[in-house]
């Protein structure tokens, strides 16, 4: 009788603070509706009587402040630990999101108990940083690349100093763009100015080449007539391209985020 009185003890007072129990090979799961105070209530709760006599639970049991059953253990560099994730949302820049929380991390560090302490387990900001800095280095090496080339074929450097003018305001120009449209740093905006150096460069080299031929064609006439007359000539043929390459990008302004 008294085991008996044991057992469904137990599952009430267990399930009130956990509400789990194993009973063989089930786990029971189960909810009471009253909740102890203290540990003390608990020792008193009687579990058989006969007259005056009564059995306390804690005349035959140690009532103690227990814990759960661990189901997930988290361990940083050999430390039991708690894992907090931070999620941006969808519409957020992954690296000024990151750059937030770790400066909100760096305030809570001051204000930690002693023996706590906080890092970092991943931060996507940086595989992020390192994507942008790769597609910048090739880019660059890109740029430097094709003017070698350009020199190679051309073997002139007026028309070498010609593209280095051109590359860069044509870079400057760009992201001036990029900031009044709002468009943000990331592979595909850098992977499109890779692209686009590269039909800078072409676009020059057809104009410098024509202006050339006009020139051997007509040594008498001026720079500046030189310059108009060809640009007139090929001008429309180099827009024509230039607008197929920007149609293989403007699908890309649809993308959310």
């Amino acid at each position: 009788m008294i085991a008996k009185s044991v057992f469904y003890f137990l599952l009430a007072g267990l399930c009130e603070i956990g509400g789990r129990v194993t009973v063989g090979p089930k786990e029971i799961i189960a909810r009471t509706m009253g909740e102890y105070s203290n540990l003390e209530d608990i020792r008193t709760v009687v579990l058989a009587g006969e007259g005056h006599r009564k059995v306390y639970l804690r005349d035959i049991a140690e009532v103690i402040d227990g814990h759960e059953e661990a189901r997930l253990i988290i361990r940083f560099n050999g430390r039991e630990s708690v894992k907090i994730s931070v999620l941006k949302e969808a519409e957020a820049n992954t690296v000024q999101t990151a750059e937030a929380v770790a400066g909100l991390l760096g305030e809570l560090k001051a204000e930690l108990p002693q023996g706590l302490r906080v890092d970092y387990l991943e931060d996507q900001a940086v595989y992020v940083k390192q994507a942008l800095t790769g597609v910048r280095n090739a880019a660059a090496a890109a740029a430097v690349l094709l003017i070698i080339v350009v020199y190679l074929f051309l073997g002139s450097v007026r028309q070498v100093v010609v593209m280095e003018i051109a590359l860069p305001l044509t870079l400057v120009l760009n992201f001036g763009l990029m900031k009044l449209a709002g468009f943000s740093l990331n592979i595909l905006s850098l992977g499109g100015l890779v692209v686009a150096i590269g039909v800078v460069l072409d676009n020059s080299i057809v104009v410098v080449e024509n202006i050339s031929r006009l020139r051997r064609e007509n040594p008498d006439q001026d720079a500046a007539g030189h310059a108009v007359d060809a640009t007139t000539e090929v001008g429309p043929a180099l827009l024509a391209a230039t607008l197929l390459f920007l149609a293989l990008f403007v699908p890309s302004l649809s993308f959310p985020g």
